[in-house]
């Protein structure tokens, strides 16, 4: 499917994306590439300008056949950026919400809810009012009144930028717990490839309204499709040299226009056999408690590596840089994979 807001800009392009029932999918990207409007076309609050979308075998937008099911009629459940609780409902009144607005009995709206607090850990804060919880807890009462209508697909667009670090963290771990005890498939908008790769078991990364790759986060990661995909997956991102070190590189790891190198996969000092290696000069060692990174003056270029050990370098220092063969990525001249 495609999406114009006019003129000849298309904000997706061509889309082609097959979403297994019960997996949860990430769509990733930098701002502006796409993953939101497709979002946003799967939940039927944007209507494409091509193409079809089909959900186990019911088609909800199809541009050719003048078919659209509105949003509420989708069985879907989408939790934004914004939680958007009601300041004048209890956790318990704003989880029974959708239920509510589904005429669902008294009894069995109150059992659905106080079901999808437990899962989401907060049926202790039933009685509280929003302004009464942290951003994490209003966060998972966003998420129980998404579970709570038991949709066949729930839509998460960036719902954890909002909050600091540490409960970013527990809630990638929440998030992913939920997701193996519901079933429920999951669409997930980021643009943090930490969260992508931590939660998803595919992952699919957009650029300028394209789809470039998608696969699972291990298989991204070792097998990037484009420079682009191996760029944008990995923190710090990959070392994509040019010149004389790319030559380099390249002599090394057989034919190709690119060559890209993971600074995990560096390692300072002897070199096994049959690897790539070069002199290099310690520009600067950024210790982070947990790894060191590494920048290095190799050739014409520079190198950033990357060890999880203490290493006894300093600034000014030369040394051994070398990586194994098999870990160095070579791209043609379109930046596709070779």
């Amino acid at each position: 499917m495609s999406k114009s807001y006019g003129g000849s800009d298309l904000a997706v392009r061509d889309l082609d994306l097959v979403i297994p029932t019960g997996s949860f999918m990430c769509l990733l990207g930098p701002s502006g590439c796409g993953k939101t409007t497709t979002l946003r076309m799967i939940a039927g609050l944007e209507q494409p300008s091509s193409g079809t979308i089909e959900v186990d075998g019911r088609v909800l937008d199809s541009v050719e056949r003048g078919l659209y099911v509105p949003p509420e009629k989708r069985r879907m459940g989408l939790v934004f950026q914004n939680y958007a609780l009601w300041p004048h409902l209890t956790v318990l009144g704003n989880t029974e919400f959708g239920l509510r607005m589904r005429k669902v009995p008294a009894a069995e709206r109150r059992e659905r809810a106080i079901e999808a607090l437990r899962m989401v850990r907060v049926d202790d804060a039933m009685e509280r009012y929003p302004a009464q919880l942290s951003g994490g807890q209003q966060q998972r009462v966003a998420l129980a009144r998404m579970l709570a209508i038991n949709p066949s697909v729930l839509l998460l667009d960036e719902p954890l930028s909002n909050l600091d670090a540490r409960l970013r963290l527990e809630m990638r771990a929440e998030l992913k717990r939920i997701h193996e005890e519901s079933g429920t498939t999951v669409v997930f908008v980021t643009h943090d490839q930490l969260e992508a790769m931590t939660m998803a078991t595919d992952v699919a990364v957009m650029e300028a309204g394209r789809l470039q790759q998608v696969a699972p986060p291990m298989e991204m990661y070792h097998r990037p499709a484009n420079r682009f995909v191996a760029e944008f997956v990995g923190s710090p991102p990959m070392n994509l040299p040019s010149g004389a070190l790319a030559e380099s590189l390249l002599r090394c790891a057989g034919a190709g226009s690119g060559v890209g190198v993971r600074p995990e996969a560096l390692r300072l000092g002897d070199p096994e056999p049959g690897a790539w290696q070069e002199e290099a000069v310690v520009e600067a060692v950024l210790p982070a408690g947990s790894s060191w990174t590494v920048r290095l003056r190799v050739l014409d270029g520079e190198l950033f590596a990357l060890s999880f050990r203490e290493l006894d370098v300093e600034a000014g220092q030369k040394v051994r840089v070398w990586a194994r063969r098999g870990q160095v990525h070579v791209f043609d001249a379109e930046g596709v994979r070779v």
